[in-house]
């Protein structure tokens, strides 16, 4: 938990074509325990913004944006329990990680723009900055994690179906009347390997016919 070199994937990411990368085929994978650990890490610092934001923050908008995320937490520790170690739809992770990823966009421009109040001393402005900064973080572990896990899962069904769709089998029949019995002549005196076109042995020089 709390391994934040896994979000250099979002980094590392190439976002113009990150949909043809984690689009889903139909199919399931196991959610391991990396996957677990770092979606709880999020969870953690969506929840802990989130909740301050709900105690800070009197704007009736934010309030019901933080509630709203509190709720998708808790949907997430319910996916989490229900599958531990069992295979996940990912099609369901692929939702999950559109709704994370709008949330990182969102937040993160928040966090610019209470940056930049900073310099015109904004009331409140540090700790919306600071509550913004760790949503940002807790879904950039979320859309990290949802990234591995959809990558994992289309390289599964590829590498299932590789057979299947990219290489052409061809079956032939064998006629039992092309298979040629193949036998290997010697010599009867000294035991060396002779051809049917000999006429003496090439050892002992035995006439073979």
């Amino acid at each position: 938990m709390f391994n934040f070199k896994k979000l250099l994937i979002v980094f590392k990411t190439n976002w113009k074509n990150v949909i043809n990368e984690t689009l889903p085929k139909g199919n399931s994978s196991i959610l391991n325990k990396s996957n677990i650990d770092d979606v709880f890490t999020g969870i953690i610092f969506i929840s802990i913004s989130s909740f301050l934001c709900c105690i800070l923050n009197t704007n009736i908008i934010s309030l019901i944006v933080s509630i709203i995320r509190l709720i998708i937490c808790a949907f997430l520790i319910y996916i989490i329990n229900k599958y531990n170690n069992k295979k996940v739809s990912s099609t369901i992770v692929f939702i999950l990680f559109v709704v994370a990823s709008l949330n990182m966009l969102a937040s993160s421009i928040a966090s610019i723009i209470y940056l930049f109040s900073l310099l015109i001393k904004l009331k409140n402005a540090l700790a919306l900055f600071t509550l913004s900064l760790f949503e940002t973080i807790g879904f950039a572990f979320l859309v990290a994690t949802f990234i591995s896990f959809l990558r994992q899962s289309r390289k599964e069904y590829d590498d299932e179906h590789y057979v299947l769709n990219n290489e052409k089998i061809k079956l032939k029949t064998i006629d039992i009347n092309d298979v040629s019995m193949h036998v290997v002549m010697s010599c009867d005196i000294c035991g060396s390997r002779v051809i049917d076109s000999d006429i003496f042995c090439p050892n002992c020089g035995k006439k073979l016919k």
